[in-house]
């Protein structure tokens, strides 16, 4: 049974359109002369859904205790009251089955529609604020907790704010501000966690680059987003051709420990970009998505909530920078006082690393 509700949350939780059915998946709705079909896939965790009748196929083998026929039947109709509720459709009467959320089927008992109580409780956060403000309050709370940790080396929270405000300061000299974006090309090291915070307290959005890959792929995102200043360093900033900030260059590293260690005002609202990250390009050329300071504070509240992140953790900094993930690991951490930690870039070759 327990392992049957997880089975029903990871169903909610994984929904997605897909252009065409997959004849090994579990089908759960069908709509005929329907581009899309509903399908979920027990083996990637994928769903589509679409309008329709409720067609229920069970596929043997490895989930098939799992999702038996009255199971694929259940979730059937719980997924198609749901649709129905979007579409503004009325919802038949209750069948006195119950749901995967243990109900009979028409919402929760305080009468909320299953779309919304589905969608999981309210966060709350700070709508009006930025990270740079949240994440300085949380300084103040915890000015010698670990705030970043790269092998041998670490920083606490004071001194990765001290550090950020400097090329903060900065970067502000330099003209960032709301809207501008910086492109942040660098290896795995404490410069990176440094760089990322600052463009955010100076107002910026950061864009962040992988240095694996391709010098032209490198170029295109660069000139698709006109980014315009690149954060990297001196053999880094090779593989663009276009003139950089280099954090290991010695007069820059000169001229940014003269600008001072205080906090500065945030110029960048709530709905200022916080950063810009392009798809992987798997399907065409890679596309830039844009997101604000609000909606980096609602998912950051939110994975806070659900991983239950407190000062005594510390999550595991995993993932490339230009794959989404990154932020989810990075910044949720900081502001309940975790300590990111990041593998080391020979981690991947190697178990006895890792």
């Amino acid at each position: 049974e327990e392992e049957r509700q997880l089975w029903e949350a990871h169903i909610r939780a994984l929904l997605a359109f897909q252009p065409k059915p997959y004849s090994d998946r579990v089908h759960l709705f069908r709509s005929p002369g329907h581009p899309l079909w509903c399908s979920f896939d027990p083996d990637f965790g994928w769903g589509d859904l679409a309008r329709g009748g409720v067609q229920t196929t069970v596929v043997r083998g490895a989930h098939e205790k799992i999702l038996e026929e009255p199971c694929v039947q259940e979730l059937a109709a719980k997924l198609a009251q749901v649709l129905r509720q979007e579409q503004g459709e009325p919802v038949p009467p209750e069948t006195g089955q119950p749901g995967p959320g243990g109900d009979a089927g028409g919402g929760s008992d305080d009468g909320e529609p299953d779309a919304v109580v589905w969608s999981g409780p309210r966060v709350e956060f700070p709508v009006e604020s930025t990270y740079g403000q949240l994440f300085q309050a949380q300084v103040e709370r915890a000015r010698g907790a670990l705030a970043v940790r790269v092998g041998e080396q670490e920083l606490n929270y004071g001194e990765l704010n001290a550090r950020a405000n400097q090329l903060a300061h900065y970067l502000q000299s330099q003209g960032v501000g709301p809207e501008t974006l910086v492109a942040v090309c660098l290896g795995r090291s404490l410069e990176l966690m440094v760089a990322l915070l600052a463009v955010l307290k100076a107002g910026g959005a950061y864009l962040p680059l992988d240095p694996d890959y391709p010098r032209e792929r490198l170029s295109y995102m660069l000139n698709d987003s006109r980014a315009q200043l690149l954060i990297t360093e001196n053999h880094l900033g090779a593989l663009t051709g276009q003139p950089a900030l280099c954090l290991d260059a010695p007069e820059e590293l000169a001229r940014i420990a003269q600008r001072p260690a205080e906090n500065l005002p945030c110029r960048a609202g709530a709905d200022n970009l916080a950063y810009v990250i392009y798809t992987s390009g798997s399907t065409g050329t890679p596309k830039a998505v844009q997101v604000s300071h609000r909606a980096l504070l609602s998912h950051n509240f939110a994975i806070g909530r659900a991983f239950e992140l407190g000062p005594p953790d510390r999550v595991l900094q995993f993932t490339p920078l230009s794959f989404d993930i990154s932020v989810e690991e990075i910044f949720p951490s900081w502001l309940s006082g975790s300590a990111v930690v990041l593998r080391s870039q020979g981690a991947l070759s190697s178990m006895g690393r890792f």
